[in-house]
């Protein structure tokens, strides 16, 4: 009888293993997938609970961010990809922490690049578990110039009398973010007069042009805009530091003529953000204007 209870037994086993195979058969033809990279798996997607998201900028860092609310059930790593799938950034959590930073850009020496526009895509996995991917789409950052101010001062410039007179410009432009990412403006820059540069020749009480050399090199502004943030900056006759001789960035001949001063906010990337052009017939007049 004991053959018999070993015949059985075996037999049982086979029964067992027939009866998997089958069940692991019929999955693979239903369409479903075992958990692992690539799939959600039972249960898998209630790991990670995104609440709430923005784009803001990091206050120590001064970069722009994802910032992303959320409940987990489990520790999670989170990547950011661009519209190529290339990532961006990486950030973990443990299964107690409510909120994570993802970086949206990165840096040109010291100085931030603004994010781009386009699609990005948020991947969160668990274990080597994919639990999570969000996509999220922006038009970009986009500056708008709400307001512009110029208050006009008249001096000579080389304080003989009778002098060459010129006006010098205080500076102050209210921008505002119309786009939906943050944006960071580096400079003022491709300062223009006429399309050149206007210089007092004291000794020959006469301005001499020269077209094609910038009135002004640049200043620096240094400033992030958040969607839907208005700011104002100012520029001032002159910065700190240096004298009405040795600084240009408004210097327009007192002779009578129209005279057309253009300039530029750019980014890190020297791309071009905002043109500003600032148009004034100068008359005669001595006395400071508004």
């Amino acid at each position: 009888m004991k053959w018999l209870g070993l015949i059985y037994n075996r037999s049982a086993v086979l029964a067992l293993s027939g009866l998997i195979l089958l069940i692991l058969f019929l999955s693979v033809e239903s369409g479903s997938q075992l958990p692992g990279e690539g799939s959600l798996g039972v249960g898998n997607e209630e790991v990670f609970q995104l609440k709430s998201w923005e784009t803001t900028i990091d206050k120590e860092e001064r970069y722009p961010i994802l910032r992303l609310k959320f409940d987990l059930l489990d520790d999670v790593s989170m990547e950011l990809l661009d519209e190529d799938e290339d990532a961006i950034s990486i950030a973990y959590a443990y299964k107690d922490e409510k909120k994570a930073n993802l970086a949206m850009s990165d840096y040109k020496f010291a100085a931030p690049r603004n994010p781009k526009s386009g699609t990005y895509t948020l991947v969160v996995r668990s274990h080597g578990n994919l639990v999570n991917k969000t996509e999220f789409t922006f038009s970009g950052p986009k500056l708008k110039l709400v307001n512009q101010e110029t208050t006009w001062y008249t001096r000579c410039v080389f304080g003989i009398d009778p002098c060459l007179r010129e006006f010098k410009a205080a500076l102050k432009f209210t921008l505002k973010n119309d786009g939906d990412l943050p944006i960071y403006i580096s400079r003022i820059s491709d300062v223009y007069l006429d399309g050149g540069r206007w210089t007092g020749i004291g000794g020959r009480k006469k301005w001499d042009f020269e077209p094609g050399r910038k009135h002004w090199g640049q200043i620096s502004v240094t400033k992030w805009i958040l969607p839907g943030e208005t700011k104002v900056i100012k520029q001032e006759k002159y910065p700190p530091g240096y004298s009405m001789y040795e600084y240009n960035i408004s210097r327009i001949p007192l002779d009578g003529q129209q005279h057309k001063l253009t300039m530029a906010f750019k980014d890190a990337d020297e791309i071009v953000l905002l043109p500003i052009t600032i148009s004034r017939w100068i008359t005669g007049k001595r006395s400071a204007e508004k």
